[in-house]
């Protein structure tokens, strides 16, 4: 959508009057959509008790290895674990991926594993920014090397949890370090193993894909087969009772072939006309303001 908006505006572009104004008015524009449609990343980064010593040292090599090498014009946000809860260590900031690093490289492993407290901490921040902000995409990615230990439930509850944020339309990202997290398979949106630093920067590394909706969907033998072994049952035929007849008319005899639905109006074409002759009516009024 981002890419979108922006070749939409670069488009548009030629068909304006070439004059200083016009070029100020295309430079803010496009910045102003870049800014509208970024991708907000917000990084919930497990620094418990449990990730001491060299897997610390691993996730934080891999961590800025992958921010050094993102795309720009992105927002950026860090959370971290606290004994009992979740903390906001770097709030949205734009282009704030350098920051990022900065901040998980001064992290200490010295916390409880609060992992449905510090979601639900973001998600509130994440609910207020996109009540000013609602054409930005939202990516949260969970990184932790053990379970939850804080909420009663337990995993259940992170998986409660994440399930409940991905109907806000929050796509979920979780990585699981050095044998733990896997209860995130099936649950998040997308889900990674990493047993060490390599696998880690690789699991990092497929955290800016974005889901393509027109991909094709993968289908596996097992549902290839549960498919072919589907059995549909046949259409039932009508059992309902004839219309009664008008005056003078005989009754119509029950049909068991089903009534065609009425015909759509076609309005299609008569909407892009209007489209189109708002867009050209718009591009006019824009040369001849810019040609004053």
């Amino acid at each position: 959508m981002k890419r979108f908006l922006i070749l939409l505006a670069c488009l548009a572009a030629p068909l304006l009057a070439q004059t200083p104004a016009a070029q100020a008015y295309r430079e803010r524009l496009a910045a102003e959509v870049a800014a509208e449609t970024a991708t907000v990343y917000t990084i919930i980064f497990d620094n418990s008790g449990s990730m001491k010593g060299t897997k610390l040292a691993q996730a934080k090599e891999a961590f800025a290895t992958w921010l050094a090498g993102v795309q720009p014009g992105n927002v950026w946000s860090v959370y971290k674990f606290v004994e009992g809860g979740g903390a906001c260590a770097l709030p949205f900031t734009p282009d704030g991926h350098t920051q990022a690093a900065a901040l998980i490289q001064s992290l200490n492993a010295d916390a409880s594993t609060p992992i449905v407290a510090t979601l639900k901490l973001a998600a509130e921040a994440i609910a207020k920014r996109r009540a000013t902000r609602p054409y930005e995409s939202h990516v949260v990615l969970v990184f932790t090397d053990g379970s939850e230990n804080v909420d009663k439930r337990g995993n259940k509850g992170v998986i409660e949890t994440l399930l409940d944020l991905r109907k806000t339309g929050l796509e979920i990202v979780g990585i699981g370090y050095a044998g733990q997290g896997d209860y995130m398979r099936g649950n998040a949106s997308r889900y990674y193993d990493a047993s060490d630093g390599a696998s880690l920067r690789q699991g990092l590394a497929e955290v800016e894909t974005e889901i393509d909706p027109l991909a094709p969907v993968k289908i596996t033998e097992e549902e290839m087969r549960l498919l072919k072994n589907a059995q549909v049952a046949p259409d039932a035929p009508s059992t309902s009772p004839p219309r009664p007849a008008a005056p003078g008319k005989a009754s119509a005899p029950a049909s068991s072939t089903p009534t065609a639905p009425p015909a759509e109006p076609k309005t299609k074409s008569n909407n892009l006309f209007v489209f189109v002759a708002i867009a050209i009516f718009g591009i006019f009024c824009l040369r001849k303001a810019f040609s004053r």
